[in-house]
């Protein structure tokens, strides 16, 4: 497949040929015939793409502010490392499209292999020759729309809800501010809803198109006087409605909406402008403001997006699928013609001279990628796996890895610190995303890239395979990997819910066990330097030992996956199984016993009830632990500060920065010049158990015992009694 894509780094627009994408459950699987440019958004995004670092910092004071909190915590060449990987990761151009469907997922029941489809989504429907687009993001399109206009479906969709929004009734005046491409579909859309349209631009070509759509009154703000031509044509009362879908920094259009609107009228808002309101028209007034939001209800919505959970009908009349569908019903009964607003049509191939027409002089509104697909019946026959053009030549070494999954973690942490090993070849790289596979690929020299985890599982030149993954993943890929007798390290959790624990448990009685398969997860901190010194010191008092863990952890925001049940479960489930683990090989006996307390935010909706808890652990040997663990300090502070107390010593560690050991007669004192949670050591010890056939870094037992504790800590929260371990 093709696909294109804006590079943050070198600045260019290219296509790029990357391995086929699969089908997932829940979505549909498309062949692309057309796809319209955004020429608002992705201008936007090329205009940015065009600033040097420090144009770009100054556009984003929010993002500076990130990366000096991440040097000060990680170090300056950590964080340089960091930011260059953000920049490497192109930007996928497209959201407008259509095309012929060519496989549906599990669970897809309203779509068939054929069907005619209009489709929606940045990074789901992409300027790609194969889009996988979530159900809900996907509408058939009737036998009358050729899909060379059904193309326009979600670009219609916004002036749609931005006319949803506006709530004009028929008869009523309505000045359009912005006649570009969304500002021209909404005007055409005023029109069929029976209303008085005055289209507003600065643009004498674009006001020149306009004339052709039958809008009753134009104003060229460079020639004509806007408010006296708005005056006569709502007679004299001012507009009743002032729709704004231009996109510039200044406030011009919201203070003109102010002055043309009549009292007690309505400005909407669509496009992107400067929102300085003028308080002395809009109090005198009484205007009111509204904003709409991209293409409808669901949009930005991860349960409807991309799980497909629809809004009831009778509650949510109108969500961004539903605007989709009433455009191409516009476009079947001839009430949109957006083949008056088609300036250009390029041909796939020649993409790159369509954004260079975006960015040249010259005059442009609709400009459609035709993908010159012959045939609504082209056989389907998909690569997976794309080779460099330069496969790595290292195959006498010892340890042939395979990685599935390119989280953060993944980029910046076990890829680089694995290509240090000298005992390791990158051989196969497969993730959802094509482009990250193909740079990640290329600049560690792996072999071979796909979209199809089976293209690294199934592969017998690989033996050993990394997950990084969502959660969700972790247990079903580890599963299939060890069944086909591949080593694996997972990213923490190992599972989700105890029935996977269950079933893993199963798998490693059954199959580890009887096998030379090294099974690891990714807890990491029990490596870290600090940890192991204070281990080694405080394990000659031979003593029982108390321990707290404080964890000041920031908020993770609602919409993220990680609180999804379905794919991350909570922070509980995601995050603190480290906290366990390096609480119990602290103590070096296991837990036994715990009680866990939550915050409750019953009445709130602000963070998630298992984000902020305290849990207190017995052991066997009679030692206790607490961990605490919060999202509502301030991360002005250190993330992780533990206190470890044993026969008349203290071992502090705050942030696996710095550590001390304090004694009768001495204090010692470990510093690093940057964080060091143990990773490198971490992956040395697993690679060196593989290669000299050694037992894996940290037992089954041990990990099981920690995802127990985890789903005890759980169970104690929603029960409010102590559970046995």
């Amino acid at each position: 497949m093709k696909q294109i894509f804006q590079d943050l780094k070198t600045k260019k627009i290219s296509i790029e040929e990357l391995p086929d994408i699969s089908i997932k459950e829940g979505c549909v699987l498309i062949r692309t015939h057309y796809s319209v440019i955004s020429s608002g958004t992705e201008k936007t995004i090329i205009d940015t793409a065009s600033k040097n670092l420090l144009q770009k910092a100054h556009a984003r004071p929010d993002l500076v502010k990130q990366v000096i909190a991440k040097v000060k915590k990680d170090g300056l060449l950590a964080t340089y490392d960091s930011v260059l990987d953000r920049l490497d990761a192109p930007i996928p151009l497209g959201y407008s499209a259509s095309g012929v469907v060519l496989n549906v997922g599990e669970k897809v029941n309203n779509f068939n292999v054929g069907d005619r489809v209009a489709v929606a989504g940045a990074g789901y429907a992409n300027h790609a020759t194969i889009n996988c687009v979530p159900e809900n993001l996907v509408v058939k399109v009737p036998i009358e729309v050729s899909l060379k206009e059904a193309a326009y479906a979600t670009i219609g969709s916004i002036a749609m809800q931005g006319v949803r929004v506006a709530k004009p009734q028929i008869g009523e005046y309505v000045a359009v501010s912005g006649l570009g491409l969304v500002g021209l579909t909404t005007a055409m859309i005023l029109k069929a809803n029976g209303c008085m349209v005055c289209g507003i631009d600065l643009d004498q070509k674009k006001i020149d198109l306009a004339k052709t759509l039958g809008l009753d009154v134009l104003i060229n703000l460079n020639n004509n006087n806007a408010g006296q031509i708005i005056n006569d044509f709502s007679n004299g009362r001012g507009v009743d409605h002032t729709v704004i879908c231009a996109s510039t920094d200044s406030n011009a259009p919201i203070s003109l909406a102010g002055d043309i609107t009549k009292s007690k009228g309505v400005v909407t808002v669509v496009g992107t402008v400067g929102m300085d309101i003028p308080r002395q028209p809009f109090y005198l007034k009484e205007l009111e403001l509204r904003l709409s939001m991209s293409y409808g209800p669901g949009r930005y919505d991860k349960s409807y997006e991309e799980m497909g959970l629809d809004y009831p009908y009778n509650y949510v009349r109108w969500t961004e699928n539903r605007n989709m569908s009433s455009i191409l019903n516009l476009i079947a009964t001839d009430k949109l013609d957006f083949s008056k607003i088609t300036t250009h049509v390029f041909k796939y191939e020649m993409a790159m001279e369509a954004y260079n027409t975006i960015k040249s002089e010259e005059f442009f509104v609709g400009i459609i990628l035709d993908y010159d697909v012959k045939s609504l019946e082209v056989p389907y026959e998909p690569q997976l796996r794309n080779y460099l053009s330069k496969p790595s030549s290292l195959m006498n070494r010892d340890i042939k890895i395979g990685f599935i999954g390119l989280g953060n973690y993944a980029s910046s942490k076990l890829i680089p610190s694995l290509k240090k090993n000298n005992l390791v070849e990158f051989v196969g790289l497969a993730n959802a995303t094509g482009i990250s596979s193909k740079n990640k690929a290329n600049k560690y020299k792996f072999s071979y890239y796909s979209a199809n985890y089976n293209e690294i599982i199934l592969n017998n030149e690989i033996d050993t395979i990394f997950i990084s993954t969502r959660h969700s993943n972790h247990f079903k890929l580890s599963k299939l990997a060890i069944d086909n007798g591949k080593n694996v390290f997972v990213e923490k959790p190992p599972c989700i819910n105890e029935f996977e624990l269950d079933e893993l448990i199963k798998l490693y009685e059954n199959n580890i066990c009887s096998s030379n398969v090294k099974y690891m997860v990714g807890l990491n901190r029990r490596f870290s330097p600090h940890v192991m010194k204070i281990k080694n010191e405080l394990s000659k008092t031979k003593s029982k030992t108390q321990i707290l863990y404080r964890v000041n952890g920031g908020p993770i925001p609602l919409t993220s996956w990680t609180h999804e049940i379905k794919h991350g479960s909570g922070m509980l489930i995601g995050e603190m199984c480290h906290f366990i683990d390096t609480i119990t090989y602290l103590i070096g006996s296991q837990p036994r016993k715990l009680f866990a307390y939550q915050v409750d935010f019953s009445d709130e909706n602000t963070y998630k009830k298992s984000d902020n808890i305290i849990v207190n652990l017995k052991f066997d040997n009679g030692s206790v632990a607490t961990l605490f663990y919060n999202t509502l300090g301030n991360k002005n502070l250190e993330k992780e500060h533990i206190e470890i107390y044993s026969g008349g010593q203290i071992g502090v560690i705050k942030d696996f920065i710095s550590s001390k050991i304090t004694t009768d007669s001495k204090n010692i004192v470990n510093k690093t010049n940057r964080q060091d949670k143990g990773q490198d050591n971490m992956l040395i010890n697993y690679i060196d158990s593989i290669k000299y056939d050694k037992p894996s870094p940290i037992s089954f037992e041990e990990i099981s015992t920690t995802m127990r504790v985890v789903f005890s800590i759980k169970k104690s929260i929603e029960s409010n009694l102590p559970q046995n371990i």
